[in-house]
């Protein structure tokens, strides 16, 4: 095998290795990229890649909404007072990374998220689907 042929292999295992993981992730993941107003401003995010843990957690069919709109994907999202667009966009165009946990009125749970750039105009968030931990403790107290 040449070396262009076996650099090639290894990039293919490589990939499947990532991929592996990244489908079995016990929470979700998204990738988005920032769609912006003539301002500069995030009015709304492409979904460019997810898991299987993102349909779980949003009901959402990652083949239907990939390369789609969030705002067509979930109509009502830019309007929940989570506000995931412009959260997810402030970290796409500055590069600073966020943990938070926030209610989503539109999907009724609450999630416990990170997310942070991979890349220019682009923001990566991995979360978890927390709202049964939640009312456990507060029926506990």
């Amino acid at each position: 095998m040449g070396k262009s042929k076996e650099a090639e292999a290894k990039l293919a295992q490589s990939e499947a290795r990532y991929r592996a993981l990244f489908e079995n992730m016990n929470g979700g993941f998204v990738l988005f990229e920032v769609v912006q107003d003539d301002t500069g401003a995030p009015v709304d995010l492409t979904i460019l890649a997810g898991n299987k843990g993102f349909e779980r957690t949003t009901g959402l069919n990652l083949a239907e909404v990939t390369g789609r709109r969030l705002t067509e994907a979930l109509p009502g999202i830019e309007r929940d007072s989570a506000d995931w667009i412009g959260t997810y966009g402030r970290v796409a165009l500055t590069g600073e990374p966020c943990h938070f946990e926030r209610r989503s009125d539109l999907l009724g749970r609450r999630y416990s998220v990170n997310a942070y750039r991979p890349a220019p105009n682009q923001c990566a968030v991995t979360f978890f689907d927390v709202t049964e931990a939640r009312q456990t403790e507060t029926e506990r107290d």
